[in-house]
């Protein structure tokens, strides 16, 4: 499965996102809409990491939920 893929059945995946990153809303997640790059920025803001980290976090997701 690709992020594609993810993004399709993001609707399925939305459980997984929050259980992983607890401090998205529902707002947040219908923002996301299953974007990658989305995803990174709202994560960005929400924890106030730097990009890289945060790009790393939602590459190993990536990785363990695809």
């Amino acid at each position: 499965m690709t992020w594609s893929d993810l993004s399709i059945r993001w609707a399925e995946t939305t459980d997984n996102v929050r259980q992983r990153w607890e401090l998205l809303t529902d707002r947040d997640l219908r923002v996301i809409a299953g974007k990658r790059e989305r995803l990174v920025g709202v994560l960005q803001q929400r924890y106030g990491q730097s990009r890289t980290a945060i790009e790393r976090e939602v590459r190993e997701f990536s990785r363990n939920y695809l």
